[in-house]
């Protein structure tokens, strides 16, 4: 046997079945190692979740957000904005990977609110996210419940703070914001018109 998988006197291929080459990062396909999580990189991100998953998170009636993915440790701790999406299939997004709020973003997605994600715990079996079905809400009949032989693991966001920008005053919680770009998932990084406008917001938040 030669190497690559050949034999000596033809060129038929070794038919032993090989793992699907890793997906490499792209613009829209980041991992948790992109440097632009990092605090310092002074990049802003929302998080896209369907109506009325959004409303339930922002009143805190939902304590636990729950993932198929582990949210990048950089954004432990930090304000991400909360991007409502109209209802659709459960675990579907229904955006684009780029959307141009100058354009028709706004009949796309509204910006309600921000959250700040404490930590992230690991569900690894099905017990253990049935006991906190309290807190994230994702009853057994859902599309997003854990599936025998299917689920490997579901990754919990708790929720730390949160604040809606009707009641803080803000309207519009994309006010500035150029355009949203899909990074990891349902986690888009906001595109501001210039730093002022993204000043100007945080300010009125309070952040800094």
């Amino acid at each position: 046997l030669l190497r690559g998988g050949f034999t000596e006197g033809n060129e038929m291929p070794d038919s032993t079945p090989q793992p699907p080459p890793p997906q490499s990062p792209t613009r829209h396909r980041k991992d948790s190692s992109w440097t632009g999580w990092r605090k310092n990189s002074s990049k802003s991100f929302g998080l896209e979740m369907q109506h009325p998953w959004s409303r339930h998170l922002l009143s805190r009636t939902k304590t636990i957000e729950t993932r198929a993915y582990d949210l990048p440790p950089e954004l432990v701790n930090e304000r991400i904005r909360v991007l409502e999406s109209r209802p659709g299939r459960d675990g579907v997004s229904s955006l684009p990977n780029t959307i141009s709020i100058a354009d028709d973003g706004r009949s796309q997605i509204k910006c309600v609110g921000w959250v700040v994600f404490s930590r992230v715990v690991r569900y690894e079996d099905r017990d253990a996210f049935a006991r906190d079905e309290g807190k994230h809400l994702v009853t057994k009949d859902s599309g997003y419940a854990w599936k025998d032989g299917v689920t490997e693991a579901i990754y919990g966001w708790v929720v730390g703070e949160t604040g809606s920008y009707s009641d803080e005053g803000n309207e519009d919680g994309l006010a500035g914001v150029n355009r949203l770009v899909r990074r990891m998932r349902s986690l888009y990084e906001l595109e501001w018109d210039d730093e002022t406008a993204k000043s100007a917001l945080e300010e009125g938040e309070g952040v800094g």
